[in-house]
């Protein structure tokens, strides 16, 4: 089954931040892209499963 990716403008800034920074909590990715961290870390969840 082919599943499509859509991905939206946090999840480019998502991206973008741990392409800078790795290591960052998910609590300062959220500041960062001002998302909660709850939806950071499904949204990094979401993108591990389009990997």
């Amino acid at each position: 089954m082919t599943e499509t990716c859509e991905c939206d403008s946090y999840d480019g800034r998502i991206l973008a931040e741990l392409q800078k920074d790795a290591r960052i909590t998910m609590a300062e990715l959220g500041r960062r892209v001002h998302l909660s961290q709850p939806a950071v870390t499904e949204a990094c969840a979401n993108l591990s499963l389009m990997a």
